[in-house]
């Protein structure tokens, strides 16, 4: 008994470049078009999973406040987005996990850079990894 198998796909092939960039171009802009008008209700959502997180941490369950924190950068808009990531890295220091603190804290300060408190988290998560020099340039 011999078996044989074929791996190759059907694909739907366009026949010219004009259809794949007219179909390209059509599925971005529905695309777009529903961000936009879903917005409010992405801003409600991370709203809700943040105030979420926020309870798990004040009642120190920690690994479900990061769970509900990380699902929220999903919805939140960049500012907000600095400040879960500035939460969690506060949260992995309470933890203990220094390098994940270090991963969280400079997401914060890239995408805020003038806030001064994601500043003060990266430089304390550098000081507890070990880091000296680098919690040194950190809160210059």
């Amino acid at each position: 008994m011999k078996l044989s198998f074929d791996w190759t796909r059907k694909r739907p092939h366009l026949q010219d470049s004009e259809s794949r960039s007219s179909l390209l171009s059509t599925a971005f802009s529905l695309s777009s078009q529903d961000e936009e008008q879903d917005i409010p209700a992405r801003t409600e959502r991370a709203s809700q999973l943040k105030q979420e997180g926020d309870d798990f941490a004040i009642n120190n369950n920690y690994t479900q406040a990061l769970g509900k924190w990380r699902e929220a950068l999903l919805y939140a808009s960049s500012s907000e987005r600095a400040k879960l990531y500035e939460q969690m890295a506060q949260i992995h220091l309470e933890l203990g996990e220094t390098f994940k603190s270090i991963q969280s804290a400079t997401q914060a300060t890239n995408l805020s850079p003038d806030w001064s408190i994601a500043w003060l988290t990266l430089f304390r998560a550098q000081l507890n990894h070990g880091e000296v020099l680098l919690a040194s340039t950190s809160i210059n």
